[in-house]
């Protein structure tokens, strides 16, 4: 190991450290500390924090590993519990490159994660690693840029800065030239083929990648095999990876591989009486036992609740407010980023009882004494109760659940799941939180072969578009006409009138208070949200232009008053599932959401919203489609949800999304 890899490693975590620190003190997010960085963090208190920080012997083996690979390339698989310091190992890696005045390794590195909340955590770690080292080194700052395929944000196309942090939706559609400037007008100029190649390409958190019918990992494989044969080096990390997601991964390719040993972290212990009896959420945590955990782990620190379903989380929240009154912060996917934003910042500065769904699986940089969580996959339950007890000497306890219907996972990894628990008292649980190897001999007794060969089954047809499509795929021309896909499904962006409302009136008061925005351009704002707030029935299909200095405003608002949602196209009827008369359907569209009741989301938009560029002027034009004239989603595409049914309190329940 370089003396300057062991430098740039212990200021990479001193960095993250010290800023995850003042966040807690100011009890505010880290994004703000990062935006004050010189104002709030010192050189001397860096240097203090990473006196005492010792790397890791695997962090040391992962950098010599880089090297023997920087030649010609290669794949390189890491596997690190939860916790473990992955991400500053591969990035320090990379930074080390300054200290040392020599690009050895790579000129860039893209790091890639499943979603754009993981993303958006890295992309802060990120900088604060680039902050950190340049103060060490005495430079500027390396850039850094965020990229998830926004409909909103400008698109640099992974051409934003040497350090980029990317979802892998982003990267992968840049690398088959569906995501590239120019579009189909102008093709392929920039295609981001020869940037990836010559990156450090970083692919964490892959177990998320595990989809109904493992679609997504043989599709990652078919992209990642000609990158490495083009020699780039590429990284695969997670806590947990069965080996059948591993081969999928990599097929018959060589790879280098890490397995730490284990790392500091407290003890957890993990209860399965619950499961055993059969009892469930929400019903559960009305019960005297589970209330008295719930009060006895906040008298010392917070609490985790986890369900594997929006409309559970709040029916769960729901239950436990009246319990906690004040103390119960509810969070998952079908919160508009504003909402989200907001209620995150609340998490480093109280004792709370955190009610969420998969989202904290991976990148939750949230450290509970109790969680209490529906039975899922292993290797879900695992980076769930790696939320617990995440420091050194530290206890905490897992509770584990019943749940009746497995949706939205396969049934039988639930009940594989169920039955290892069950026979080994939840140890298995406890010791894949210790150690990686130990996770995998439990993983492989979930996944095994013949059960995963049968879910593959039924996306073979969209695997051989996808492989049709890649094998047509050419430098210099226009993409192929066959279809590609990296996940089974699709996903919209849905803009909710009610939030952006709320942002306007807050930026419209800031502007009266001197943070001055033209009128010209408030009344343009107004006028669009009255758009969004007209009947469906007077709705006919509207235009407002702005100028290109206005429009980073509305590209603000637009963003944090959306939500995306997921939709599967492979997936058939579910196990036990029972057809819904169109009766039912119609009646429970004219609902608005009350209590987590869950609607059609087909029945609650009003328009379709795109933003068009008028050829060789600086001017955009907003325009909103009816919807009832389009009559199906489109993927990728954004859309304005009716009023009414978006709850500030619960967010969005809608059926059959991801």
């Amino acid at each position: 190991m370089s003396r300057a890899f062991d430098r740039v490693l212990k200021r990479c975590v001193a960095s993250w450290n010290l800023l995850k620190y003042k966040a807690i003190s100011a009890r505010t997010s880290a994004h703000r500390v990062l935006r004050d960085w010189e104002d709030l963090v010192s050189e001397d208190e860096l240097r203090s924090v990473e006196g005492s920080i010792e790397p890791y012997d695997f962090q040391k083996v992962l950098y010599g590993k880089l090297e023997s690979l920087a030649g010609s390339g290669g794949l390189l698989v890491v596997e690190a519990p939860t916790a473990s310091g992955k991400t500053e190992a591969v990035a320090a890696a990379f930074f080390s490159q300054l200290a040392e005045g020599d690009w050895w390794l790579a000129p860039r590195l893209m790091y890639t994660l499943p979603t754009r909340a993981l993303t958006l955590t890295s992309y802060v770690r990120l900088c604060a690693y680039s902050k950190g080292v340049a103060g060490l080194l005495g430079l500027k700052p390396l850039p850094v840029s965020f990229e998830y395929g926004s409909t909103f944000t400008a698109k640099h196309y992974l051409y934003g800065a040497p350090v980029v942090a990317s979802t892998l939706d982003a990267a992968a559609y840049g690398y088959v030239a569906q995501r590239v400037p120019g579009k189909l007008k102008n093709p392929r100029l920039s295609l981001p083929t020869a940037l990836l190649a010559t990156s450090l390409a970083v692919l964490d958190e892959v177990q998320l990648y595990q989809d109904e019918h493992y679609y997504s990992p043989a599709v990652i494989g078919m992209l990642l095999r000609p990158l490495v044969s083009a020699g780039a080096v590429v990284v695969i990390m997670s806590a947990t990876l069965p080996s059948l997601l591993l081969e999928e991964l990599v097929g018959s390719f060589e790879y280098e591989r890490i397995t730490s040993q284990g790392v500091k972290r407290g003890k957890v212990a993990v209860d399965i009486d619950f499961l055993r009896s059969g009892r469930e959420l929400p019903d559960a945590l009305d019960e005297r036992e589970v209330l008295h955990s719930i009060r006895e782990a906040l008298s010392s620190g917070s609490v985790l609740i986890v369900s594997n379903t929006v409309k559970r989380a709040i029916e769960c929240y729901g239950l436990l407010k009246k319990h906690f009154p004040g103390k119960v912060l509810l969070l998952h996917g079908k919160l508009t980023n504003s909402d989200r934003e907001r209620r995150e910042e609340r998490l480093f500065g109280e004792r709370l009882v955190v009610v969420s769904t998969q989202v904290v699986e991976a990148g939750f940089d949230f450290d509970a004494n109790l969680m209490i969580t529906e039975l899922a996959p292993l290797d879900s339950l695992i980076q769930r109760a790696g939320r617990v007890a995440r420091q050194a000497g530290a206890s905490g306890k897992v509770l584990v659940f019943n749940v009746a219907d497995p949706r939205p996972y396969a049934s039988g990894l639930v009940r594989g799941t169920r039955a290892l628990l069950l026979e080994t008292n939840g140890k298995a649980l406890e010791e894949s939180l210790h150690s990686v190897e130990a996770a995998r001999e439990h993983l492989d007794e979930v996944y095994i072969k013949p059960f995963v060969e049968q879910l593959k089954e039924a996306a073979a047809q969209l695997l051989l578009e996808t492989e049709a499509y890649l094998r047509s795929l050419r430098l210099f021309s226009s993409p192929p006409e066959e279809d590609f896909k990296l996940r089974e499904g699709f996903y919209v962006t849905v803009v909710v009138p009610e939030v952006y409302e709320r942002l306007l009136q807050e930026r419209t008061e800031a502007s009266a208070k001197g943070e001055a925005v033209p009128q010209g351009t408030l009344d343009k704002l107004t006028t669009l949200l009255n758009y969004f707030k007209a009947p469906s029935t007077a709705r006919e299909k509207r235009r407002i232009s702005f100028t290109y200095e206005e429009l980073g405003l509305l590209q603000q608002l637009l963003e944090k008053a959306s939500l995306s949602l997921g939709f599967e196209e492979v997936r058939g009827p579910a196990e036990g599932s029972q057809p819904k008369s169109k009766r039912r359907v119609k009646k429970e569209s004219k609902k608005k959401v009350k209590e987590g009741a869950e609607v059609e989301v087909t029945d609650i938009l009003a328009a379709r919203l795109s933003i068009e560029k008028k050829l060789e002027e600086k001017v955009y034009t907003v325009a909103l489609y009816p919807f009832e004239n389009e009559k199906k989603l489109l993927p990728f595409r954004t859309y304005v949800l009716k009023p009414g049914y978006y709850d500030a309190e619960r967010g969005l329940a809608v059926r059959d999304s991801a």
